[in-house]
């Protein structure tokens, strides 16, 4: 039985003292039937609540092996993205120490293009007109919670109290 069912179920024995699975074969309603039926349905109740619990902590326990996995290969991308890197450098400095522009096999060509890029040197020297501002304005919800707790007004934010489930 889903855990919907059970809690209609209970719900329905609180609210009438009994429900169809607590009449007995004379049509009469058996209050002994309807606290049995209520016991079982409370232990239903309680497996239920059981196994969803430890379902949710199953899939958090995946959840972080992936996480734990994601940060593995993480490391491993940027590792063979440093030894592409350092290999480059490495091309880069044979082909212009040799002279050479371009290096071309069947499997692979090799070439240069030339780009240009801006290196500052000294910030400080540098002329106002080529700064810019940067400004970024957030809400700070530490102090907006330190002053709706004092009493204060702050129209467009309000407390909202939640109830977190802790599974352990």
């Amino acid at each position: 039985m889903r855990l919907y069912d059970i809690e209609n179920g209970i719900l329905e024995i609180l609210e009438r003292g009994f429900n169809d699975a607590c009449v007995n074969e004379d049509g009469e309603i058996d209050f002994d039937l309807a606290q049995q039926f209520l016991e079982e349905l409370e232990g239903e109740r309680e497996e239920k609540l059981e196994s969803i619990a430890l379902y949710v902590k199953e899939l958090y326990h995946e959840a972080d092996a992936i996480a734990q996995e994601e940060l593995k290969l993480k490391k491993r991308r940027q590792a063979k993205e440093k030894k592409a890197e350092r290999l480059e450098e490495y091309l880069k400095s044979s082909l212009l120490g040799f002279g050479e522009k371009k290096f071309e096999t069947p499997r692979v060509a090799l070439s240069f293009r030339t780009s240009k890029s801006v290196v500052i040197t000294d910030e400080s020297k540098l002329d106002k007109k080529y700064m810019k501002a940067k400004v970024v304005v957030t809400v700070d919800k530490t102090a907006i919670k330190d002053a709706l707790d004092k009493g204060e007004v702050v129209e467009g934010a309000a407390i909202e109290e939640k109830q977190n489930l802790q599974i352990k």
